[in-house]
């Protein structure tokens, strides 16, 4: 009864502030909302008082606004078409489109799809919005959109993002077969973010000659099968496209069984000589993860690349191959003062403590204080605990005592307060 009367009271309050600010208006159909001796509510606004409502949304009260919205809510799919007047004629169109997006009403996808392209980041999150709320209503209408190639990209992420029906699925499939290739790729990647996508179908689109179609069908070949035609994807680690060459490295990298007569030679040679960065990453990584012989060298050579995170995937490679020959290079620029950066550090340490050998840890301790980041932080104050020796252990100790004082971070400082203790106790 209680929560019945609290909720009675609110709504009085809401529709007194209706009857206040929309009789300021003139608005004569708002009277006598609030039948104050009975403590009833009386409502007068009927469907006839759509247009008005619709109109109201651009008022400059914003309680106004607020219960023009209220009640168009209220009337559900029987608002749309004056909805939908309002919002081709330009008028109120966020607010407008919110309203739209909760009614479940395929009519309301095709015109809010028509403001793909505009400007105004408003309209632009507001038509985003509401076209994933309308969920699998709004597909035919987005797909509609795809022949435009100015927004086909924002097109298809926004269809990515709804989790079409088969019906839906169904409408999409035959742009497989488009003479348009970029329809292709929009196809294969918006089947394959909604599962519609076999690995069969995925391993036929890795054929087409055009390369996008490529790119998103070994991406989605990837995630729907684990059984690679290797093969295949050695082959494609020549292909034009970068994208297509990355991908292929990074799927090879997890096979579980590697037909080394097949995958060792592509992978070195991508790892070695590939041009674009991102492609060269992975196949360094794949060649540790598979243990491909004769990797070592390839991802030696890797170290001294000018890109950092060439760098750190080498050293990804060289922590699964384990390889204890590479303690030398790793110490290196160390020994020489070089500026390494953090994130090499941090690989570096991954690397010798998958080794486990002791290694002279005295070079690494001028870095101590120059790590910002938590985990390279971390990685580093456990290399010192766990490789310091009787010879090294004095300056371990000045090391750990000089970061203490100088880290502002609780974190670290505890760290290495730890690996302290830990020492003087050793």
């Amino acid at each position: 009864m209680l929560e019945r009367n609290t909720m009675r009271v609110k709504m009085v309050a809401v529709l007194s502030i209706l009857f206040c600010a929309v009789l300021a208006c003139g608005a004569a159909w708002a009277q006598d909302v609030y039948n104050e001796k009975n403590e009833t509510v009386i409502e007068k606004v009927t469907e006839g008082d759509i247009p008005k409502l619709v109109q109201l949304l651009g008022d400059p009260d914003p309680r106004v606004r607020s219960l023009s919205m209220t009640f168009l809510r209220s009337f559900g799919t029987k608002a749309v078409p004056e909805l939908l007047d309002a919002l081709r004629k330009g008028a109120n169109t966020v607010t407008v489109m919110d309203i739209l997006g909760e009614t479940n009403d395929p009519r309301a996808a095709e015109p809010i799809a028509a403001y793909i392209g505009g400007k105004g980041e408003e309209i632009n999150a507001a038509l985003k919005r509401n076209l994933e709320a309308l969920g699998d209503l709004s597909v035919p209408a987005l797909v509609r959109r795809l022949e435009d190639k100015e927004n086909r990209s924002d097109v298809e992420a926004m269809l990515c993002d709804i989790r079409g029906s088969v019906t839906s699925g169904k409408l999409v499939r035959p742009m497989l077969s488009s003479p348009d290739g970029g329809l292709r790729a929009a196809a294969v990647r918006i089947l394959g973010a909604w599962g519609y996508m076999s690995a069969d179908d995925a391993f036929r689109m890795l054929d087409d000659k055009y390369g996008d179609v490529r790119g998103n069908a070994i991406y989605v070949y990837g995630r729907v099968t684990n059984e690679y035609d290797q093969r295949k994807l050695a082959d494609l680690l020549k292909d034009e496209n970068p994208k297509v060459r990355s991908e292929a490295a990074k799927l090879l990298g997890r096979v579980l069984d590697p037909d080394m007569s097949v995958v060792a030679k592509p992978l070195i040679d991508a790892a070695k000589n590939d041009t674009d960065n991102n492609a060269r990453k992975q196949a360094l990584y794949a060649l540790g993860a598979l243990k491909v012989p004769g990797a070592l060298l390839p991802l030696l050579d890797a170290l001294n690349a000018k890109d950092a995170d060439v760098q750190v995937h080498a050293l990804g490679g060289l922590t699964q191959l384990k390889a204890r020959e590479a303690v030398p290079y790793l110490l290196k620029p160390y020994e020489e003062g070089k500026d390494v950066k953090e994130m090499v550090t941090a690989g570096t340490c991954d690397v010798l403590q998958a080794i486990g050998d002791p290694v002279d840890i005295m070079p690494f301790l001028p870095y101590l204080t120059r790590v910002t980041a938590y985990d390279d932080e971390v990685l580093l104050i456990d290399l010192i605990k766990a490789f310091t020796t009787d010879a090294n252990r004095k300056s371990a100790e000045d090391a750990l005592e000089k970061f203490i004082r100088q880290t502002d971070t609780c974190n670290y400082r505890d760290r290495a307060t730890d690996a302290l203790n830990f020492l003087k106790n050793k």
